[in-house]
């Protein structure tokens, strides 16, 4: 577990946050967030709720589930089309039995994959309009795909389907 990169990509210093995506037991986690104490890389203030990067982190990732996210953007790719984050992180866990990827090695190993540029994320984001919420994409990409028009292409559907669920 590598606490510190999973620090970096959360992008906060609540402490709240970093152990609400740490996905195991807590044994495990007092474990790996003392170890990350131990090895000087991070400073808690548990009265505060406060986490502190104290190095730099280095990038960490499950290999087998980074191949597993790859060959699925791929799949996707096959088909003219780029899997949204939404619809990758329903494929993580059965919302059912729970049974999955814990959620920091899914974190980790997806933004392996576009730090070391593998994967482009690209944004879309849809204005509110009288008919419709505002609504963000977060779409996974190949960098040599024709990302803008497979992009659009799902943008435009989704709006279609918004409008006919809509109509009264």
């Amino acid at each position: 577990m590598n606490v510190l990169y999973l620090l970096k990509i959360l992008e906060s210093n609540q402490l709240a946050d970093l152990v609400a995506h740490m996905d195991m037991p807590p044994l495990d986690m007092n474990l790996a967030l003392w170890q990350a104490i131990d090895d000087g890389e991070i400073e808690i203030d548990e009265k505060k709720g406060k986490v502190k990067a104290l190095k730099e982190a280095e990038p960490w990732h499950n290999p087998e589930l980074a191949n597993k996210l790859l060959r699925c953007i791929q799949h996707y790719a096959k088909n003219e089309s780029n899997i949204t984050v939404g619809r990758l992180n329903s494929y993580m866990k059965d919302p059912s039995s729970g049974n999955g990827y814990p959620v920091h090695e899914y974190l980790m190993s997806m933004q392996y994959l576009i730090d070391n540029g593998t994967v482009v994320e690209e944004v879309v984001s849809m204005p509110k309009t009288p008919k419709r919420p505002y609504h963000k994409f977060v779409f996974l990409c190949l960098p040599e795909n024709d990302n803008a028009e497979w992009n659009a292409r799902a943008v435009n559907k989704w709006i279609d389907d918004f409008a006919k669920s809509n109509v009264k």
